[in-house]
Protein backbone atom coordinates (compact mmCIF):
# COMPACT_ATOMS: atom_id res chain seq x y z
CA UNK A 1 0.00 0.00 0.00
CA UNK A 2 2.84 2.50 0.78
CA UNK A 3 4.15 1.91 -2.62
CA UNK A 4 1.05 3.18 -4.44
CA UNK A 5 0.36 5.96 -1.69
CA UNK A 6 4.17 7.13 -2.32
CA UNK A 7 3.32 6.85 -6.38
CA UNK A 8 0.26 9.54 -6.03
CA UNK A 9 2.51 11.98 -3.63
CA UNK A 10 4.95 12.00 -6.45
CA UNK A 11 2.42 12.33 -8.82
CA UNK A 12 0.56 15.39 -6.94
CA UNK A 13 4.47 16.99 -6.78
CA UNK A 14 5.53 16.91 -10.28
CA UNK A 15 2.14 18.67 -11.16
CA UNK A 16 2.71 21.58 -8.86
CA UNK A 17 -0.55 20.70 -6.52
CA UNK A 18 -0.28 21.90 -2.95
CA UNK A 19 -1.35 19.84 -0.12
CA UNK A 20 -1.92 20.97 3.39
CA UNK A 21 -0.82 18.45 5.81
CA UNK A 22 -4.12 17.34 7.38
CA UNK A 23 -5.73 17.05 3.57
CA UNK A 24 -2.78 15.10 2.66
CA UNK A 25 -3.22 12.71 5.54
CA UNK A 26 -6.60 12.52 5.05
CA UNK A 27 -6.34 11.48 1.33
CA UNK A 28 -4.24 9.05 2.25
CA UNK A 29 -5.90 7.84 4.84
CA UNK A 30 -9.22 7.29 2.59
CA UNK A 31 -7.72 5.96 -0.34
CA UNK A 32 -4.85 3.75 1.05
CA UNK A 33 -5.24 2.90 4.45
CA UNK A 34 -9.34 3.12 5.23
CA UNK A 35 -9.15 0.25 7.22
CA UNK A 36 -7.34 2.50 9.82
CA UNK A 37 -9.18 3.92 12.47
CA UNK A 38 -8.99 7.52 13.04
CA UNK A 39 -12.18 8.88 14.32
CA UNK A 40 -10.84 10.36 17.12
CA UNK A 41 -8.34 12.47 15.09
CA UNK A 42 -10.25 16.10 15.32
CA UNK A 43 -10.42 15.50 18.88
CA UNK A 44 -6.51 14.75 19.18
CA UNK A 45 -5.72 17.65 16.80
CA UNK A 46 -7.93 19.60 18.86
CA UNK A 47 -6.07 18.61 21.91
CA UNK A 48 -2.74 20.17 20.33
CA UNK A 49 -4.34 23.74 21.36
CA UNK A 50 -3.74 22.90 25.27
CA UNK A 51 -0.69 21.10 25.30
CA UNK A 52 0.35 21.65 29.05
CA UNK A 53 -2.78 22.31 30.28
CA UNK A 54 -5.33 19.98 32.45
CA UNK A 55 -8.21 19.89 29.55
CA UNK A 56 -9.16 15.95 29.66
CA UNK A 57 -11.35 14.56 31.92
CA UNK A 58 -10.90 10.85 33.11
CA UNK A 59 -14.33 10.02 31.34
CA UNK A 60 -12.19 10.36 28.15
CA UNK A 61 -10.83 7.25 29.24
CA UNK A 62 -13.86 5.44 29.66
CA UNK A 63 -14.55 7.14 26.44
CA UNK A 64 -11.99 5.24 24.45
CA UNK A 65 -11.99 2.08 26.28
CA UNK A 66 -8.77 2.39 28.31
CA UNK A 67 -10.70 1.77 31.63
CA UNK A 68 -14.26 1.01 32.15
CA UNK A 69 -15.01 2.49 35.81
CA UNK A 70 -15.66 5.67 37.15
CA UNK A 71 -14.22 4.70 40.54
CA UNK A 72 -11.38 6.79 42.14
CA UNK A 73 -9.79 3.62 42.70
CA UNK A 74 -9.74 2.48 39.41
CA UNK A 75 -8.85 5.59 38.05
CA UNK A 76 -5.82 6.17 40.13
CA UNK A 77 -4.80 2.31 39.80
CA UNK A 78 -4.27 3.39 36.39
CA UNK A 79 -2.83 6.03 36.86
CA UNK A 80 0.25 4.36 38.73
CA UNK A 81 0.45 1.79 36.53
CA UNK A 82 1.17 4.40 33.70
CA UNK A 83 3.72 6.64 36.32
CA UNK A 84 1.81 9.59 35.66
CA UNK A 85 2.89 12.27 38.07
CA UNK A 86 0.32 14.61 39.76
CA UNK A 87 0.65 18.18 39.03
CA UNK A 88 2.99 17.35 36.20
CA UNK A 89 0.76 14.97 33.99
CA UNK A 90 -2.64 15.35 36.13
CA UNK A 91 -4.28 17.17 38.42
CA UNK A 92 -7.35 15.96 40.55
CA UNK A 93 -10.39 18.07 41.88
CA UNK A 94 -12.57 17.07 44.83
CA UNK A 95 -16.27 17.65 43.64
CA UNK A 96 -19.13 18.23 45.57
CA UNK A 97 -22.36 17.07 45.05
CA UNK A 98 -25.42 18.14 46.83
CA UNK A 99 -28.32 15.56 46.64
CA UNK A 100 -31.73 15.01 47.91
CA UNK A 101 -30.10 12.48 50.60
CA UNK A 102 -27.06 14.44 51.18
CA UNK A 103 -23.75 15.19 49.92
CA UNK A 104 -21.79 13.29 47.56
CA UNK A 105 -18.00 14.09 47.30
CA UNK A 106 -16.17 12.47 44.29
CA UNK A 107 -12.91 13.06 42.23
CA UNK A 108 -12.50 14.78 38.64
CA UNK A 109 -8.78 13.49 37.43
CA UNK A 110 -8.13 15.79 34.61
CA UNK A 111 -5.20 14.80 32.04
CA UNK A 112 -2.34 16.96 29.82
CA UNK A 113 -3.18 16.33 26.54
CA UNK A 114 0.11 14.36 26.39
CA UNK A 115 -0.79 12.38 29.29
CA UNK A 116 -3.82 11.53 27.81
CA UNK A 117 -2.54 10.05 24.52
CA UNK A 118 0.49 8.39 26.38
CA UNK A 119 -2.53 6.76 28.42
CA UNK A 120 -4.58 5.65 24.93
CA UNK A 121 -0.69 4.54 23.32
CA UNK A 122 0.13 2.66 26.54
CA UNK A 123 -2.34 1.02 27.47
CA UNK A 124 -2.72 -2.79 27.17
CA UNK A 125 -5.94 -4.61 26.07
CA UNK A 126 -8.18 -6.76 28.87
CA UNK A 127 -11.00 -9.32 28.74
CA UNK A 128 -14.25 -6.79 28.14
CA UNK A 129 -12.34 -4.29 27.25
CA UNK A 130 -14.88 -2.54 25.03
CA UNK A 131 -12.02 -0.71 22.31
CA UNK A 132 -8.34 -2.58 21.72
CA UNK A 133 -6.24 0.20 22.33
CA UNK A 134 -3.83 -0.59 19.74
CA UNK A 135 -5.71 1.88 17.10
CA UNK A 136 -4.21 5.07 18.97
CA UNK A 137 -0.86 3.70 18.37
CA UNK A 138 -1.14 2.73 15.07
CA UNK A 139 -2.99 5.95 14.73
CA UNK A 140 0.60 7.42 15.59
CA UNK A 141 2.67 4.93 13.62
CA UNK A 142 0.33 5.97 10.24
CA UNK A 143 0.65 9.81 10.87
CA UNK A 144 4.29 9.59 11.32
CA UNK A 145 4.77 7.47 8.22
CA UNK A 146 2.78 10.01 5.59
CA UNK A 147 4.34 12.93 7.49
CA UNK A 148 7.89 11.43 6.51
CA UNK A 149 5.88 10.66 2.73
CA UNK A 150 4.72 14.45 2.77
CA UNK A 151 7.78 16.11 3.73
CA UNK A 152 10.07 14.08 1.45
CA UNK A 153 7.52 15.07 -1.47
CA UNK A 154 6.57 18.24 -0.82
CA UNK A 155 9.80 19.91 1.13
Amino acid sequence: MFAIAKTYALEQANNLMKHSMEDFFKYIHANFYPEQDISFMEYFLKLTENEGEFVVPHTKLIEYGIITSDRSSVILEKINTLGLENEVDYQVQDILQQLKSGTKYSKLYKFTPKAFKSSLMRARKYKDQPIDPIIYANYYLLLEKIFKLYNNIFF
